[in-house]
């Protein structure tokens, strides 16, 4: 069925489970990593993210993924496969971290000031984060699956990745009480 889905309607698809997956990773950040009990369980920050992977997130990245296959055409594979990952990492995702960080900052009504505090406090760590885990990632995402499911390879490790940024998010948000 899934299959299907993303056959005939791949966009729609990819960006609705990116949407569901940043909404599962916020969850996990909050009920697994910061112990929020469930009657304390923010469910506008899980809508908030949810909504930046259905309507940011997944559309940029599969965007991001079509261009970059189509227009990145080099006849050495290994150069092709490196330029890709390269302008993966040192163009998108850290512009990618920086919306990550504005959007949440703007959605929780923060001013033009705390969202370039935010910004300082955790988009160093999410940077760093990125460039341990997303080149290996893409390397092998970029080489071995096909254009449709690399936004899924990317969403499964991004799981992970996404309850880590929620988590970067709050703890970087001038309204946790130190």
């Amino acid at each position: 069925m899934y299959r299907n889905a993303l056959a005939r309607y791949p966009f729609a698809t990819q960006a609705i489970t990116t949407g569901f997956l940043f909404s599962l990773g916020d969850l996990i950040s909050q009920v697994g990593i910061e112990q929020t009990p469930l009657d304390s369980y923010d469910v506008k920050r899980t809508r908030r993210l949810g909504g930046f992977g259905l309507f940011l997130a997944g559309p940029a990245m599969i965007t991001w993924y079509r261009f970059l296959n189509l227009k990145v055409v080099i006849a050495n594979p290994q150069k092709a496969l490196l330029t890709r990952v390269a302008m993966d990492q040192l163009l998108f995702a850290p512009t990618f971290m920086a919306i990550f960080f504005t959007y949440n900052g703007y959605m929780e009504g923060e001013d033009w000031e705390g969202i370039k505090n935010r910004l300082r406090k955790g988009y160093p760590s999410a940077l760093v984060g990125n460039y341990t885990l997303w080149p290996a990632v893409q390397l092998v995402n970029f080489k071995y699956v096909p254009l449709n499911y690399q936004a899924n390879v990317v969403n499964t490790v991004a799981l992970g990745w996404n309850t880590y940024m929620s988590y970067l998010n709050k703890k970087s948000s001038k309204k946790i009480d130190s």
